[in-house]
């Protein structure tokens, strides 16, 4: 058997696997009944990694709760427009549901009892 050279094993560096880049808990290196790989493979998986690196990249964003109110009305208008001329396409419609994803979640823990959610 391969000695594992995942970095899940590596206290000083928990971010992600050496071999396949994955955060531990869905490193494929020592995944012997794929199910890392099934949840990475899979439609859900592949919208979440999407959402996930959409959240990296609002780190630093401020404005998030108007934001998300903004991209909610605008994923209401394009569902009514896409129930009746299939216009715009899924793959925008998912786009919009992906960053409304990222904002909720970056708005989620962003605050904190003694911290206040970032409204402004």
């Amino acid at each position: 058997m391969r000695r594992p050279t995942c970095v899940y094993y590596d206290r000083r560096n928990r971010d992600a696997c050496t071999e396949c880049g994955n955060p531990p808990d869905l490193c494929l290196c020592q995944d012997p009944n794929e199910i890392a790989h099934k949840r990475l493979t899979s439609d859900e998986g592949r919208f979440l990694r999407v959402v996930y690196n959409q959240v990296q990249d609002l780190k630093s964003q401020n404005h998030l709760f108007e934001e998300l109110i903004h991209e909610v009305g605008e994923l209401g208008i394009s569902l009514v427009a896409h129930d009746a001329t299939r216009s715009p396409s899924s793959d925008v419609i998912t786009k919009n549901l992906s960053r409304i994803a990222a904002l909720a979640t970056r708005l989620a823990v962003s605050g904190t009892d003694e911290y206040s959610y970032p409204t402004t």
